[in-house]
């Protein structure tokens, strides 16, 4: 079952209606002006979470407006989907906030009107992923070029409505698209069917984004991570005073150095995919282990860079330990550890997962015969699924941090306030009167609106091109697209 959506004219007149209904909703014994701003009226909003649902969606739909003048593009699906995806995050946003007491009320009922939402009209998951990865890519717009690596760059968004938002709170309805992503995600691996009957061929495998630059700027040559992998199998089954891996007791250890074995003979003998590319794949792959280590058998929190120290009774992890080193974590951004384990992720998609496309619905299934599949104790959507919840890490620490630079930097530039109990004193004493100092405001500027979209797609080869999983991430993880 998908949802059959609307006219993007329709949803637009529709959010316009919906600021109208709410506006009178909450405010009494005033007339509305006639033909009022929207914008306007929002901000006369007194319920702040309701205004700030309202700025984000008005925020939005103003932006998608806008570049639809712009590119006069043909087809205005994706930049519906882009506007869906921002619908069902403010329907997100609304529950994770209601009271005790509170229910959804008139917003929830006006959105849900306005979509046509029903027990017969109702997005599935497939769709629900393509709302929330287009919503996620479109944001990118309040990072300087597009990339959190740089920083925020609110001007480009002064004079959107979201710039009338306090930044916190947009952070707190980002992160929020951020989970429901990861979630859908997740949902979809669970719905795998068992019935596939095709094997992947890794030679018609062609990586939908291209790994960044910065991501493998550490390693020389795949063949260098190679060696570095081998010397890391090596060490591991010499600690454990094995000849090899396969006699390793530590079926969790034995695992992911059988997945890393079968990924890097793969990539290895592969000559269609280019030595950047392969190398972005198996440092994912190597991120992805260590993280799993890192977090599952010692709490640690996700990418956190320290090396775990030997106890009295115990060395350190000798497989966290090497890759710690290998991939030069103290000095990996989030944003470079998005991109690798999204290469990772594309390509065990593309391995594992036969795309079956019906006429109504979509449905996928685990091929017959994979390259994991003779792992024992592999478990393929718990794997998928914790690379998900990888990325979304990354992402949400990635915002978190332009965040608290951009407030710090706001805070730093203001002037120094006396010492409360100096001024106290001069100011008993009538030696002046000075107005209190403006305190930090953290709600985006309100200059002139610059924000461009990167609307460039990688191209690739298309012979013998396989059909690509909706599993497969295809957004840059530092650019945005429609």
């Amino acid at each position: 079952m998908t949802l059959v959506l609307k006219e993007f004219d329709f949803l637009k007149k529709d959010l316009d209606d919906t600021v109208k209904v709410i506006w009178h909703d909450k405010i009494k014994n005033k007339e509305m002006p006639k033909d009022p701003i929207i914008e306007e009226l929002i901000v006369e909003i007194p319920e702040e979470r309701r205004r700030n649902e309202l700025l984000f969606l008005k925020g939005v739909m103003n932006e998608l407006e806008k570049r639809i003048r712009e590119d006069r593009p043909e087809d205005l699906t994706p930049y519906i989907d882009i506007y869906y995806g921002a619908l069902y995050v403010v329907k997100e946003h609304m529950r994770k906030n209601l009271g005790r007491l509170e229910n959804l009320g008139l917003l929830e009922k006006r959105l849900n009107k306005g979509i046509g939402l029903s027990e017969t009209n109702t997005p599935d998951n497939y769709q629900l992923a393509t709302f929330y990865s287009s919503i996620n890519a479109f944001l990118k717009l309040l990072f300087k070029d597009n990339d959190s690596r740089n920083n925020l760059a609110l001007s480009n968004v002064a004079g959107n409505p979201m710039s009338k938002i306090p930044l916190e709170k947009l952070g707190e309805i980002i992160d929020i698209s951020y989970v429901l992503e990861e979630e859908t995600r997740h949902n979809i691996t669970k719905s795998y069917l068992g019935d596939g009957t095709t094997e992947a061929n890794a030679a018609h495998y062609h990586a939908p984004i291209d790994i960044p630059d910065s991501a493998i700027r550490q390693f020389a040559s795949f063949e260098e991570l190679l060696g570095a992998l081998e010397e890391l199998n090596l060490k591991e089954i010499g600690d454990k005073k094995k000849s090899d891996i396969s006699e390793i007791t530590d079926e969790d250890r034995k695992r992911q150095l059988h997945i890393l074995k079968e990924v890097s003979k793969q990539l290895a003998s592969n000559e269609t995919i280019s030595e950047k590319e392969k190398t972005g794949i198996l440092a994912g792959f190597m991120l992805m282990v260590r993280e799993e280590t890192g977090q599952k058998e010692y709490s640690k929190a996700p990418f956190d860079a320290e090396i775990i120290p030997p106890t009295i009774i115990a060395n350190s992890p000798v497989v966290h330990t090497e890759l710690t080193k290998i991939l030069n974590v103290k000095e990996m951004s989030r944003e470079d550890a998005e991109a690798l384990i999204t290469s990772a992720r594309n390509f065990m998609a593309f391995m594992t997962i036969q795309p079956n496309a019906a006429e109504s619905t979509i449905k996928e299934s685990v091929r017959a015969k994979h390259l994991f599949s003779g792992i024992a104790g592999f478990d393929l959507v718990a794997t998928l699924n914790f690379m998900s919840t990888l990325i979304k890490d990354a992402r949400s620490h990635a915002l978190n941090r332009c965040i608290n630079k951009h407030t710090k930097d706001i805070e730093a530039s203001l002037p120094v306030k006396p010492n409360p109990i100096y001024a106290a004193c001069i100011s008993t004493l009538g030696w002046f009167a000075k107005k209190p100092t403006p305190t930090a405001s953290t709600s985006l500027p309100e200059d002139d609106f610059d924000a461009s979209l990167n609307n460039d797609e990688p191209t690739h080869d298309e012979e013998s091109k396989e059909p690509v999983s909706t599993l497969t991430d295809t957004t840059p993880p530092t650019e945005c697209r429609i």
